[in-house]
């Protein structure tokens, strides 16, 4: 019966019913043909989910007739089982959502400080709260030795600490440096929401798969 609606609504809508992949190379093709994608049938083809994403797959290898397509979901649960195209689906599915999981774990690796990176950050961020106070500190004991009028020793103060300034301004500067070359970066942190998106772009339709027209 699936047979003869399909001939008839081939003969009333011609080419068209091939869909993107259609034209006269996939006029004999069945449900069971191995040219026919079988996730387009059950469901959506991965090559379709990812047009304009960072994981474009580019056209799909298979054809997209859309009338077998119509066919497959005309069939009843029992033949569909009998074919095992859900499974397929799925499985094939499961194996993109993986590949972005792999992706974005890699992402996230490369976002986090590693521990010497760690350890670098900690010891400047020592050394600025150290010549800070050691600053102060200065800038007191140089008022203290002026109102006194020990002025050589107010001088040679005041040379040490102009010297701590300099190492404070160095440390400050590499400390900037070091936390923009390390840890996520802005453009990181845009391929990781991208890599998240693409996997929500795979995971939605499956779900809407799962649940049934």
């Amino acid at each position: 019966m699936a047979a003869e609606q399909r001939k008839l609504l081939e003969k009333l809508m011609g080419d068209q019913y091939h869909g993107p992949g259609g034209g006269s190379k996939t006029a004999n093709l069945t449900l069971t043909s191995p040219g026919v994608c079988r996730s387009y049938l059950a469901g959506t083809c991965p090559h379709d989910l990812f047009t304009n994403t960072k994981q474009d797959l580019g056209p799909c290898p298979k054809a997209h007739p859309e009338l077998l397509k119509i066919e497959y979901e005309n069939l009843s649960a029992s033949e569909k089982q009998k074919h095992g195209f859900d499974y397929d689906y799925v499985r094939d599915m499961q194996k993109y959502i993986d590949d972005c999981n792999r992706r974005i774990d890699q992402a996230q690796r490369r976002l986090e400080k590693t521990p010497d990176e760690i350890r670098q950050t900690n010891e400047l961020l020592r050394t600025i709260s150290d010549l800070s106070k050691t600053i102060n500190t200065g800038l007191l004991e140089v008022a203290c030795l002026g109102e006194s009028g020990s002025v050589s020793l107010a001088t040679t103060e005041f040379y040490k600490v102009r010297t701590a300034k300099v190492a404070k301004e160095q440390a400050e500067r590499d400390l900037k440096s070091l936390s923009d070359t390390s840890g996520p970066s802005g453009h990181q942190k845009l391929q990781r929401l991208q890599l998240i998106q693409d996997r929500f772009i795979i995971v939605i339709p499956i779900a809407d798969g799962l649940d049934g027209p």
